[in-house]
């Protein structure tokens, strides 16, 4: 377990560090899933989840997607998906049961009411006759609205996919308005394509697990170019900011300067000695870039998006999200406080660092 652990976060950090394309993130058990919101049902320990209720879990990523173009994927196995066994689950203050579970990924989510999934389900043709009954795995393209499903497509598979209780991968391959489908167990083959309205910037990647559905996740994938800087575009300018901060009543709204580091530059190297702002939002803070930029110092232009602060149960500490030099983000485990209103200090547990910025108070 020690030596899978110790490969996992390789991978993540060549992920997040080297400056080969296309940029990789994986999340398995062995790092908790870092990121994905955490449900009742769901032990990081295993990657389980065993949905005992009638709507779907859904777990989000905390981390949102800028780019138009990526491939996002998870390897699940259901081991409730055997059609003519009926699974409990709870209806109000009732127990009923449910055949046919359904289990699945999100993608160009707004939050946990408001997404698309592939969702996937194993059926049989002629459940009591030996003789004509055929299995296979139906594979549903829904959009979700205001907690309302709508299929978009469907499809039947009877091969190369596993249709008792090992794992499959389940998958999205997007170029902006275009999504294909791909699901498989050793590989992920293409089923069909559909054409969806452009996704929103900051939109949000998932799991989605049906009622009396038991999984287990055994990884996710997410894969994207990362040579675009319109994935961290924002519509902010020096103007617009100082307007805003004029009217800003919340303190830690304005501009921030670089302070000072506590890092290994073989681990991991500071891209600038930056100056950002934050911006407040609806969770926390956008961190907005303004000048400083030393590594890949032409891609970056002030109003670009330098990171995010999402807000914890725990006053002035953040969660949060960095975007490095090379236009990648570092989300796993990275931590933001505040102290005495003036400091800012942003952690990198994994890499052992942190960096520091004060405010500028007369700007």
């Amino acid at each position: 377990m020690m030596k899978a652990k110790a490969i996992s976060t390789l991978l993540l950090y060549l992920a997040t560090l080297c400056l080969a394309y296309p940029a990789t993130i994986y999340k398995t058990r062995y790092n908790q899933y870092s990121g994905l919101a955490r449900i009742a049902d769901f032990n990081p320990e295993t990657g389980e989840v065993d949905n005992q209720h009638e709507a779907f879990d859904v777990m989000l990523d905390s981390t949102g997607i800028f780019t138009p173009a990526y491939r996002y994927f998870a390897r699940i196995a259901n081991y409730h998906n055997q059609e003519g066994k009926s699974y409990e689950i709870v209806s109000g203050h009732r127990k009923r049961h449910v055949s046919s579970t359904r289990c699945g990924i999100i993608f160009n989510a707004l939050n946990d009411s408001n997404y698309n999934a592939v969702l996937v389900s194993c059926h049989n043709s002629h459940l009591h006759d030996d003789l004509l009954d055929k299995r296979y795995m139906e594979v549903e393209l829904v959009q979700v609205r205001n907690n309302k499903e709508q299929v978009i497509k469907s499809a039947h598979i009877d091969k190369n996919v596993d249709m008792a209780d090992r794992l499959n991968a389940i998958g999205v391959d997007v170029d902006h308005n275009t999504v294909h489908v791909l699901v498989g167990n050793d590989k992920l083959n293409q089923l069909f394509t559909v054409e969806l309205p452009a996704m929103h910037n900051g939109s949000h990647l998932g799991l989605a697990i049906g009622p009396g559905a038991r999984v287990q996740v055994e990884r996710t994938v997410l894969s994207y170019k990362t040579n675009d800087r319109r994935i961290v575009n924002t519509p902010w300018t020096i103007e617009k900011l100082n307007r805003h901060f004029a009217r800003s009543q919340n303190p830690y709204e304005g501009y921030w300067e670089y302070l000072d580091r506590d890092m290994s530059d073989d681990v991991l190297r500071l891209g600038g000695r930056y100056t950002i702002a934050l911006v407040a939002t609806a969770t926390g803070y956008d961190i907005i870039y303004v000048s400083g930029a030393q590594v890949k110092k032409s891609m970056w232009t002030t109003g670009m998006l330098k990171g995010r602060l999402e807000k914890t149960i725990f006053t002035d500490n953040f969660k949060a999200s960095w975007i490095d030099a090379t236009l990648r983000p570092i989300d796993l485990d990275v931590q933001a406080a505040f102290e005495s209103g003036v400091i800012l200090t942003v952690k990198f547990p994994v890499y052992k660092s942190q960096v520091r910025f004060s405010k500028i108070l007369d700007r």
